[in-house]
C-alpha cells in the first residue's frame, strides 16, 4: 500500500493554509486584509473627491441662467452635463 502524504500545518489553521497556497498559486504575495483595507480607504478618498466635485459644479451652475437642478431627476451631474452640451452664450 502507497504511502500518503500529508501537508505540516505549520500552526495555521485549514483556511489560512488554503489562502496562502492559493496566493502561492496565483503569483501573489499581497496580504488579502491589507489589500481590503486600500480598497476601502480608495474608496473613502473617491467619495470625498466626488462631494467636492459636485459642491465645484453646484458653483458654477449657479452662475449660469440655466435652473436644471429644480426639475426633477436632473441632479447637478446631469446638470452640468446639459450644460456642457447646450453651451453658455456670453
Amino acid at each position: 500500500m502507497p504511502k500518503i502524504k500529508r501537508r505540516k500545518n505549520n500552526g495555521k489553521t485549514s483556511t489560512e493554509g488554503r489562502r496562502i497556497r492559493m496566493e502561492k498559486q496565483n503569483g501573489t504575495s499581497m496580504n488579502t486584509e491589507t489589500s481590503v483595507v486600500n480598497m476601502v480607504q480608495d474608496m473613502r478618498r473617491s467619495r470625498k473627491l466626488i462631494k467636492q466635485t459636485e459642491e465645484q459644479l453646484c458653483q458654477v451652475l449657479a452662475q449660469t441662467d440655466f435652473n436644471l437642478v429644480s426639475m426633477e431627476g436632473i441632479n447637478v451631474v446631469i446638470a452640468a452635463e446639459l450644460v456642457s452640451e447646450i453651451g453658455i452664450q456670453a
